[in-house]
């Protein structure tokens, strides 16, 4: 079954339709620039880290000791700094069009990248904020919001959405620590207020990214699989397509006297997991599987409008919110018996929970998989219980890679921003004449 046949499975809300947009009009190119022209500083003292992660408000001030090493690296990135002028002027981003799974890295690693160059931004930010240049200071925040939106909405990848928000949240801070003046003037905060609203009615990409993730990655992951009735088969190619990528991972960050024991890791995986579905009636099913995480994303994108539309407190958005926690539940009451040990990919932990605070910049951990045994005895066990269970590997990979809900993340920074916006609108109805 090829790609197209996949996309014919799932619902047309979570199709995604690429559009082009004109190169002329698309902040892609200078940027791209502005990324190759980005002088990494040398930061023995993590200097740079303090930088641009610093959120307190007591931190804001850039220390005596710093300012040296923070104009530095703006003298350095001159040339990144115009070319990232350059792509705001353009004022609209669409990521490149998806031509297949081998360009993952290079994308990840070129919008990883753009995060940190526009965190250039931040530094400015601080510098004039420092010296009580508050109308400066604004400009700057202002652009690092603007960065964030468009990457928000160029289509790309769930992961690229998220550095996107980070920055909308640095922003956001930003705003508030202007706020925070007596001495901001008060056209400043009009147009903070401005900025605020503009936010909330603006388009958002987040549906966007869901559909690209589903179209782009996870169909043509599951494009590359395979159903035989020859299980070895099935469980040859599902490793070769979802773990193996980890093992070269694996492999690759921790150097080549590695690579046996990443092979035993992977030959490992591939006995434990036939001997858990040996005999297993319906072990994969690639169409069903690719039905299911098709729903989910559609149903996502719905109980997402929904709860815009109705706002974040609201009943409807409330019942809409119970929903999506209700689907993902009855997909773990099915995955539950699957050993995390055996999970494909590189795990990453981006989630606390359904009630999940917006994070920090920068703030993906990877986490620790507990390297319980695998006994034969707990293997017999979970095939017992995975028996009754349809498709065990397809709900796997379905949770896996697309079951998250990832719209309370945009919920709580709009719950934030109209905090803020009142919180301004109440500092200007004070200070009207």
């Amino acid at each position: 079954m090829s790609l197209p046949s996949l996309l014919e499975l799932i619902p047309p809300q979570a199709v995604y339709r690429r559009i082009a947009l004109d190169p002329r009009l698309n902040a892609l190119g200078p940027w791209q620039e502005a990324t190759e022209k980005f002088v990494v500083p040398e930061d023995e003292n993590l200097i740079w880290t303090g930088l641009v992660y610093a959120t307190q408000m007591s931190a804001l001030p850039i220390l005596p000791a710093h300012l040296k090493f923070a104009r530095e690296i703006l003298q350095q990135n001159t040339e990144c700094l115009a070319a990232l002028e350059r792509g705001l002027e353009r004022g609209q981003l669409q990521f490149g069009e998806f031509q297949s799974l081998e360009q993952v890295p290079a994308d990840t690693e070129f919008v990883s990248r753009l995060g940190e160059v526009a965190r250039l931004y931040l530094i400015r930010f601080r510098l004039f904020f420092s010296a009580g240049d508050f109308v400066s200071a604004a400009e700057e925040i202002f652009r690092v919001k603007k960065i964030g939106s468009m990457i928000c909405n160029g289509e790309g990848q769930m992961l690229h959405y998220l550095i996107g928000l980070w920055l909308r949240a640095a922003a956001l801070r930003g705003f508030g620590h202007l706020a925070g003046k007596s001495q901001t003037p008060r056209a400043v905060l009009e147009r903070v207020l401005e900025t605020l609203d503009e936010g909330l009615k603006s388009h958002e990409g987040l549906a966007q990214s869901l559909r690209v993730d589903l179209c782009s990655i996870a169909l043509a992951q599951l494009d590359r699989t395979i159903d035989d009735p020859d299980l070895e088969k099935v469980v040859g190619k599902l490793l070769e397509v979802y773990y193996v990528p980890r093992h070269n991972l694996n492999a690759r960050t921790r150097g080549p006297e590695h690579a046996a024991i990443a092979d035993g890791w992977l030959q490992e995986r591939r006995q434990q997991i036939l001997r858990m579905l040996g005999d297993h009636p319906h072990p994969f099913d690639k169409e069903a599987t690719a039905r299911l995480m098709g729903v989910i994303v559609a149903e996502t994108i719905r109980d997402l409008n929904y709860s815009r539309q109705f706002g974040f407190l609201d009943v409807m958005g409330q019942l809409h919110r119970m929903g999506r926690k209700m689907r993902l539940y009855r997909l773990a009451r099915n995955t539950q018996f699957w050993p995390l040990e055996l999970t494909p990919g590189v795990q990453i932990d981006i989630t606390g929970g359904m009630g999940v605070k917006l994070p920090k910049e920068g703030e993906i951990t990877t986490v620790q998989v507990p390297s319980e045994n695998l006994t034969e005895a707990r293997l017999t066990a979970l095939r017992a219980r995975l028996t009754r269970i349809k498709n065990p590997f397809g709900l796997m990979l379905t949770e896996h890679l697309m079951a998250h809900d990832y719209s309370p993340y945009l919920l709580e920074h709009l719950k934030k921003t109209k905090t803020m916006r009142g919180l301004i609108k109440q500092r200007l109805a004070a200070e009207s004449p």
